[in-house]
């Protein structure tokens, strides 16, 4: 997550492409070196591409969170009708959240979270655009880039596009401090907002 932050400023004050490619391979071989020194994340990254290897092990979360996906269908079970989050769908009120909206709730209530998420997260950069400065321009994009990254490993970990990582989802995951944090960051954007708008 921080990486994804630094980079994400890092993108607007106007760096090369060139350094972007550069610091992307060397993360791709520091992500190899990782697994090849600690067998936990090289299980973790098999699992990912293989998590029918082994459903009762260590690809049980991943295979639970697909069954519980899948049967929330289009319109879902209803909200509190989840039958993943007793007993059988690991970290229901934290990691695992995505997982059981979805299976409350359905497809297409899913497909609106997502649309709202993204236009938070579309609004934390249009502020970022009209900031009176470059650090207020800084700040509103890190809070949009911390949103969007912590949800698309959240959402993608769930779906199997990513490894499960262990990052909440932004609004809807339990965890007081990670609340606070991100009402924090919020109210910081809504500052830089509003000082925005009176100097128009």
């Amino acid at each position: 997550m921080i990486v994804a932050l630094s980079l994400a400023c890092y993108f607007v004050t106007g760096a090369p492409f060139a350094w972007f490619v550069t610091l992307a391979g060397a993360g791709a071989g520091l992500v190899y070196l990782l697994m090849k020194t600690s067998t936990y994340r090289a299980i973790r990254f098999t699992t990912f591409l293989h998590p029918e290897l082994d459903p009762n092990g260590v690809g049980y979360h991943i295979n639970q969170a697909f069954l519980a996906i899948g049967s929330g269908g289009l319109f879902g079970l209803g909200y509190g009708h989840s039958r993943q989050k007793f007993l059988y769908l690991p970290e229901v009120a934290g990691d695992s959240i995505f997982a059981v909206m979805a299976e409350e709730f359905g497809f297409l209530v899913m497909i609106v979270f997502l649309i709202v998420l993204s236009a938070f997260v579309w609004r934390c950069f249009t502020i970022a655009q009209r900031a009176d400065d470059r650090f207020g321009m800084y700040l509103a994009t890190g809070v949009g880039a911390w949103v969007a990254a912590q949800s698309i490993l959240n959402i993608g970990s769930m779906i199997g596009l990513v490894p499960i990582t262990g990052v909440t989802l932004p609004f809807m995951s339990y965890g007081s401090s990670a609340f606070l944090a991100l009402a924090a960051g919020c109210g910081i954007v809504a500052s830089i907002s509003r000082q925005a708008r009176s100097r128009i």
